[in-house]
């Protein structure tokens, strides 16, 4: 097999050797079929468990674990086991390919050229394509081992009694079960092994790795959540100027059957699905904009995991979403409308098709006109206290502002012909159902704001009513959002509406303009029609009159020493 050429257009460099790579199948409700996330030094794997932070949970499913795809490498009598080794030898490692859809470990010594490429060319296979290449003038004698670490549950479910492995010697494989009940992953690659043996001791398995044992143990059987160390070992001789390559395989089934035949597809396709990968990569990068010049490397580098991140986030229709959403984060999908009016902002400077798709999809197949946040089985995740199922309020994200833009760049009148009654009825479930009495805009709660406990809401609960909080960037918001309707209105075939937009905006124009007290914009609370003052406290949404432009020349100007403010508090910004 000849080295595989990355995309032209990928700015390959010496990326952070860590990453996630993209799971499609994964989704919260429907398909928890984990996550994809590497492992120091030259691992990856399937992780089943719940992550740290608000929403780490997603993964988790009732039968949970970790099934971890690690290699090690040893060239003649230097091995590469533990992450200190390569500082111990004085080598980088690093990454030189870092897409959604493949991450690669990439280092070089004593003339040997390593690159270990990890993909996921189906739900159950996680696969790595190993490239060696020996630029030295001698014979180098390379030793491989790969072990499927496997266990580590964090929850216990009837079945989970114990892990067992043995040995399947037609498919030179190593086959891993959790007894009595779980998933079955099988662990082989392209070459013949020597050895294999399995453990459930890590100091076992570090002595194996270290002492080079070419010992058969093809059967282990432990109690608990292990975890079970599944290696195989093999042995190559690379003569001066030559190359290798070999795919290793980590496949995962429902019983033992289905695990092995997922194993014999994969073996048959992983490389052309690896190279239709890296033409989607290509298709991409040649489209998306690249920092070049003499901008810092950490920020060109970060522009690239930034935009693979916002590529992995945009996910295929399933339930309830007939179109591609945008999921917020990788590990517990939903779709919230502020949060994926920004990414489509950026995702428009890269692929504006797929932007305009999933912004007209977030309302086509929402729940209710206010695009309530939800999952794909059609729950929603943002009910407030009194039961109000909500969704973003129009400040958050500024959705009717970054609608504007794709527009403006393409001229898409068919898109926005097909998007106009959405935003319509989105306007006035707004109207109808978070204005008080007198007509003022407020949040039901700091969630719907997208603030979430933030002071301003003078309520102690994130999820508490905070209704008689008369917002100021609602209204700011809702006035640009109606301005921005009547340019719509006539694009769209609905001339009119323009009388009506006009005269819902003027309303809010004077609404926005009224809440500017002795020199700043304040949100006031419609108990006593009083502006909440607090101490040591002034939000930047404060500011979003100027945002919208609907502040006067004066605001604007008597709002310039703000910034100071914000220079001495950056917690804020």
């Amino acid at each position: 097999m000849k080295p595989l050429q990355s995309p032209v257009g990928f700015p390959v460099s010496n990326y952070t050797p860590y990453g996630y790579l993209d799971n499609p199948y994964h989704s919260m409700v429907h398909n928890r079929s984990g996550v994809i996330r590497s492992v120091p030094p030259l691992g990856f794997g399937f992780w089943k468990r719940q992550f740290r932070g608000s929403y780490g949970e997603g993964p988790r499913g009732y039968v949970n674990y970790l099934s971890l795809l690690q290699i090690s490498v040893t060239i003649d009598t230097t091995r590469f086991i533990e992450t200190d080794d390569f500082t111990k030898y004085g080598v980088k490692l690093y990454s030189a390919y870092h897409s959604k859809n493949i991450m690669s470990y990439d280092w070089r010594h004593e003339g040997v050229v390593f690159s270990l490429k990890y993909f996921l060319p189906r739900e159950n296979s996680l696969v790595c394509l190993a490239e060696i290449e020996n630029l030295s003038g001698a014979e180098k004698k390379i030793v491989v081992q790969v072990t499927n670490i496997y266990g580590l549950w964090e929850t216990k479910w009837w079945g989970s009694n114990g892990l067992t492995a043995h040995y399947d010697p037609d498919m030179d494989a190593i086959v891993s079960k959790i007894w009595a009940y779980g998933d079955v992953f099988i662990l082989a690659a392209d070459w013949h092994s020597i050895a294999r043996y399995a453990t459930g001791s890590r100091k076992e398995w570090r002595e194996w790795q270290c002492n080079g044992v070419k010992e058969n143990r093809i059967r282990q059987i432990i109690k608990g959540p292990g975890p079970l160390y599944n290696v195989l070992h093999y042995e190559l001789v690379l003569p001066p100027g030559s190359s290798k390559s070999g795919m290793v395989y980590l496949c995962r089934g429902k019983n033992e059957e289905w695990a092995r035949a997922q194993l014999s597809v994969t073996r048959n396709r992983a490389l052309d699905v690896l190279k239709q990968q890296l033409a989607l990569d290509e298709q991409f990068w040649s489209q998306c904009p690249k920092l070049v010049g003499d901008w810092p490397l950490s920020w060109k580098h970060g522009w690239v995991y930034d935009w693979e991140t916002l590529r992995m986030n945009i996910r295929r229709p399933i339930g309830i979403f007939k179109h591609p959403w945008d999921a917020m984060q990788v590990h517990s999908p939903r779709v919230v409308l502020g949060e994926t009016a920004l990414d489509m902002l950026t995702m428009s400077y890269a692929n504006p098709k797929l932007a305009k798709e999933v912004l007209f999809g977030t309302f086509a197949d929402a729940l209710a006109p206010n695009v309530p946040c939800a999952r794909e089985d059609g729950s929603v995740n943002m009910i407030g206290a009194d039961g109000s199922e909500c969704g973003t309020a129009p400040m958050w994200g500024f959705p009717f502002h970054v609608i504007q833009t794709p527009y403006e760049a393409t001229g898409d009148t068919v898109w926005l012909k097909q998007l106009y009654p959405h935003l319509k009825a989105y306007l006035r479930w707004w109207l109808e159902n978070r204005t008080d009495e007198e007509g003022w805009f407020h949040c039901n709660n700091s969630w719907e704001s997208g603030q979430d406990g933030s002071r301003r809401f003078l309520v102690k609960g994130e999820g508490d009513p905070a209704e008689f909080v008369r917002t100021v960037d609602v209204e700011a918001s809702m006035a640009e959002a109606m301005l921005i309707m009547k340019k719509f209105a006539p694009i769209a075939g609905n001339s009119a509406d323009t009388t009506l937009w006009h005269n819902l905006a003027r309303r809010r124009v004077q609404n926005t303009r009224s809440m500017f007290f002795k020199g700043k914009f304040r949100d006031v609370d419609g108990r006593n029609k009083q502006p909440i003052i607090l101490r040591d406290f002034y939000d930047v949404m404060f500011l979003s009159p100027l945002t919208c432009g609907i502040a006067t020349e004066e605001q604007m100007k008597a709002v310039k020493p703000l910034f100071r403010f914000y220079m001495g508090n950056p917690f804020w910004l």
